[in-house]
């Protein structure tokens, strides 16, 4: 844990540098993320700091430091999850209607598991964003799969997280997997908030255990924003051991004057250059 703490510090100081030595450009901003999901058998707690390090009002090029806290109630400990991530954005403004925003990006991923293994992983992903129209798919794949819990008593658990474990008898399983999601914005008047929904499919694998894949609805409501209210309900509970989840996200505004624009700049898809990466 205490290496994990130095990766941590390290990673926030070199978002900070960037952050100030691309200060002068307006392209290069910080959009901080704090975000919370829970279930019935876990709670989690993630924070990100997506920095465009350089563009323009077309594209951008990001960065991504993310980490994860995770209470598993069921297994009874807890689990920290790190994410470092790049990828690009494009804003094609002839392309579909009133135009969308295609991108790509690569993530590390580590993690310290409750029964106090540690897993990497490597995560690429592609998206597709309009102000009508979503579509996401990412893939996961952990560079070692399997590690031992001699003598541990914890109960079989997954992980909401980017990396999927699970304890099956006497070891731990990393999972390699996708999930893939289409959504469409539905037809309310933005006095009201903006309402998307999505259907999705999650599959994963680990050698000597069943797959685990389930049909996904997902629903989200932006008030405002700033704000992101989600609820998840998976057709199969054996994927996360639940059928459901809630969460919210907190977009932290550091130019405050960004208030007076929180209505009419929700659904704008070039202003959608700049949202969270949603990975899981």
């Amino acid at each position: 844990m205490n290496n994990f703490k130095k990766t941590l510090i390290s990673c926030l100081i070199l978002l900070n540098v960037t952050t100030l030595a691309l200060a002068e450009y307006p392209q290069n901003t910080t959009n901080p993320n704090f975000n919370f999901l829970a279930s019935r058998n876990t709670g989690d707690f993630h924070f990100d700091g997506l920095t465009n390090v350089t563009g323009n009002s077309n594209a951008v090029f990001f960065i991504d430091p993310a980490w994860t806290h995770s209470n598993n109630w069921k297994a009874g400990g807890r689990s920290e999850e790190l994410n470092l991530g790049a990828g690009i954005r494009l804003w094609t403004p002839n392309f579909f209607y009133e135009g969308a925003v295609v991108g790509a990006n690569v993530y590390y991923d580590r993690q310290w598991t409750v029964n106090d293994n540690t897993y990497n992983q490597l995560g690429i992903g592609m998206e597709f964003l309009s102000e009508y129209f979503d579509a996401r798919v990412n893939g996961f794949i952990p560079f070692s799969r399997k590690e031992g819990v001699a003598g541990k008593t914890r109960q079989t658990y997954f992980n909401t997280t980017a990396i999927h474990s699970v304890l099956n008898g006497s070891n731990e399983y990393a999972f390699w997997g996708y999930n893939a999601e289409l959504g469409i914005r539905l037809p309310f008047s933005e006095d009201y908030g903006v309402t998307r929904v999505y259907l999705g499919y999650d599959d994963f694998n680990a050698r000597g255990i069943s797959n685990r894949d389930s049909l996904k609805l997902k629903a989200t409501y932006n008030p405002v924003q700033f704000i992101q209210f989600a609820f998840q309900y998976y057709f199969d509970r054996d994927l996360l051991d639940t059928h459901w989840l809630f969460g919210a996200n907190f977009n932290i505004p550091l130019d405050w004057s960004e208030f007076s624009l929180i209505r009419n700049k929700t659904t704008l898809p070039v202003n959608r250059l700049h949202e969270r990466v949603f990975r899981y």
